[in-house]
């Protein structure tokens, strides 16, 4: 996967499938910080009304819709997501994305999508939160560290710490 490209999908690879109805879904974004964070959800998505399927080499369906990502709770449960810090050290959960250029996902309800709430929608991935992130996001830009940022009532930290 060349990951950090907000415009890479899996369109090209997309298209040698045989399977009818992959062929007729849009094409799946590759952006990295949208594709680890459905990755390592993946075991919720489906409760969210979402999924991460990858059409790879050939046609070949990959399918994380189900990853049970590493257990990250204190008793072992692989759904608890709140243990960022497995992977974001020294605060990097905080670091949001500083690129300005919009990431292509047909698969989304907003495409595309602003950077960081590309990132976000990762996890994110309810209709509820597309709406969310789409009251908070125009074409000046996402107003997410209105709320989300270090030091907030509501930042990336402490509302992955609850």
């Amino acid at each position: 996967m060349n990951g950090h490209n907000p415009s890479l999908t899996d369109a090209p690879t997309r298209a040698q499938s045989k399977d009818p109805t992959i062929l007729a879904q849009p094409p799946q974004a590759l952006n990295f910080n949208f594709a680890v964070h459905r990755i390592h959800t993946g075991v919720d998505l489906a409760a969210m009304g979402a999924s991460y399927i990858e059409i790879t080499h050939n046609g070949r369906v990959d399918n994380f819709s189900n990853v049970l990502y590493p257990a990250m709770s204190p008793t072992g449960a692989a759904t608890y997501t709140q243990t960022c810090s497995i992977c974001h050290v020294n605060s990097s959960e905080q670091n949001l994305p500083d690129s300005k250029n919009q990431v292509t996902n047909g698969q989304y309800y907003i495409n595309p999508t602003p950077p960081v709430t590309s990132s976000c929608s990762g996890c994110h991935a309810s209709r509820s939160d597309a709406a969310h992130f789409a009251s908070n996001s125009d074409s000046i830009g996402e107003a997410c560290d209105v709320c989300h940022a270090s030091g907030t009532q509501f930042s990336v930290g402490a509302e992955h710490a609850q």
